[in-house]
């Protein structure tokens, strides 16, 4: 089916028109439920409380790290792509 130049502007005419019309006259404002508001107070906040660490009296055991200098080197896997060359990055530190 082939759209004509007119029919193209005729729609886009309604589409800009419908798209200003106000919110009370569109199908969301027309289909809306009313709500009851809750008070804050009565909505839980968590299910389950998070795990803590066990410096805090927590199941988590936490690891002290010296006051050495750490040194990291990251590294890039290779990927399947064909001509790809894994390549090490610089040190950081």
């Amino acid at each position: 089916m082939s759209v004509t130049r007119r029919q193209l502007l005729q729609t886009g005419t309604a589409a800009g028109i419908a798209s200003l019309l106000p919110a009370r006259l569109t199908a969301n404002a027309l289909a809306h439920v009313a709500q009851t508001p809750l008070p804050g107070s009565v909505i839980p906040q968590f299910q389950h409380a998070l795990p803590r660490l066990s410096a805090a009296g927590g199941t988590i055991e936490t690891i002290l790290a010296g006051a050495e200098e750490i040194v990291v080197h990251m590294w890039e896997p290779p990927r399947a792509q064909p001509g790809y060359t894994a390549r090490r990055s610089a040190t950081t530190r």
